[in-house]
């Protein structure tokens, strides 16, 4: 907008972003019924849409509803398309939780490899660091 517009406003509001359990109760309000066919992918959705806006998230939640539709595939296969797609432009640290929380969740290393490119020793040596079996 013009300075001019912004001018004849005397208060300006700052949102926060939201941290990353509201991200993943955003997903899940904004996927509505659908949730539980993706409840799987709901932290590393909300890992991958980290530091993003309320609106950004629900334009992405709604763009993974409508490629379902779009390719008469499932919301599931739809979501792990996006997350595949958008996991290049995450952070090197980022894209390790990424996948470390993929495997929690239960799905193999070597899907989470795939999907992040973090290597299956990375994964591992991660989940044994969180475990304490590693120093």
């Amino acid at each position: 907008l013009d300075p001019a517009v912004w001018r004849r406003f005397e208060i300006r509001i700052a949102f926060e972003l939201p941290e990353e359990v509201d991200v993943r109760v955003a997903i899940e309000l904004f996927m509505g019924e659908e949730y539980g066919e993706i409840a799987e992918f709901g932290l590393p959705l909300s890992i991958a849409l980290g530091g993003k806006s309320y609106s950004e998230i629900r334009r992405v939640v709604l763009s993974i509803r409508k490629d379902a539709v779009v390719r008469n595939v499932g919301v599931k296969e739809s979501a792990r398309d996006w997350l595949l797609a958008n996991c290049a432009a995450l952070k090197k640290s980022e894209r390790k939780k990424f996948a470390v929380s993929l495997v929690d969740k239960g799905c193999g290393q070597r899907e989470a490899q795939r999907l992040t490119g973090v290597s299956r020793d990375t994964i591992r040596t991660a989940i044994s660091k969180r475990k304490g079996g590693g120093s």
